[in-house]
């Protein structure tokens, strides 16, 4: 409403402000016939609130009603982000990417609320194939190294750290890491022994990736 006036939004804040009403004027009949007189007497063309009908379902569609909650978890889903990383729900970002799937005609119809609500300046609809996961680190998990691997622990995380990630993705899809130790002596390592951090990308460039149900939403960093 903020942009000019939106006959949706018009429509809800009407009939909800006006159930509200009705709902309240048992408890606050004075006030809620003084509301009513001034906003929608002349719309209802009943004389007194309280002798209107009783608040009724707008309509019955639960279709209707889920599609909404898509939409409402997606902006909630970039707020959510926004408020951790401190930025404000009122500043605009430049851009965001969504992989919609089967919910893609949904959010396109309904864009222009989306854009206006979590302040985005661009959105554009993309597919998975437009998505990578690379493995920026890999670090030993420390609870399973000392024990299994005993005195050759240190000179293993030594070698690991040594080694390009490239080369070991590598050796790991293919089963165990086996190498030499200064030592002389030869150790294998598996990939459960580690932990793995990755990044997601999309056309390349590093993205925040939001999961909403079967939606990803991917924020450019």
């Amino acid at each position: 409403m903020y942009k000019g006036p939106d006959i949706g939004v018009q429509y809800t804040i009407y009939n909800v402000g006006l159930g509200i009403l009705k709902i309240l004027a048992p408890i606050l009949p004075h006030v809620t016939e003084e509301l009513y007189q001034q906003c929608f007497k002349n719309f209802e063309k009943t004389k007194s609130l309280h002798i209107t009908d009783w608040p009724q379902p707008i309509f019955d569609d639960s279709s209707a009603i889920e599609k909404g909650k898509i939409i409402v978890d997606v902006i909630a889903a970039v707020r959510r982000w926004k408020s951790g990383v401190g930025i404000p729900l009122n500043r605009e970002i430049e851009r965001i990417e969504i992989i919609a799937g089967p919910h893609e005609d949904l959010l396109k119809a309904n864009l222009e609320d989306i854009s206006a609500t979590i302040k985005v300046k661009s959105v554009e609809f993309i597919t998975d194939s437009d998505l990578e996961e690379q493995i920026v680190s890999i670090r030993p998990v420390h609870s399973k190294f000392g024990p299994k691997y005993r005195r050759d622990a240190n000179a293993i995380i030594e070698h690991i750290k040594s080694t390009s990630i490239e080369k070991l993705i590598s050796a790991f899809e293919k089963g165990d890491y086996e190498f030499s130790l200064p030592s002389g002596k030869n150790v294998k390592v598996s990939r459960s022994d580690f932990e793995f951090e990755s990044e997601m990308l999309s056309h390349g460039k590093k993205v925040e990736a939001l999961q909403v149900e079967d939606i990803v939403i991917l924020i450019p960093s």
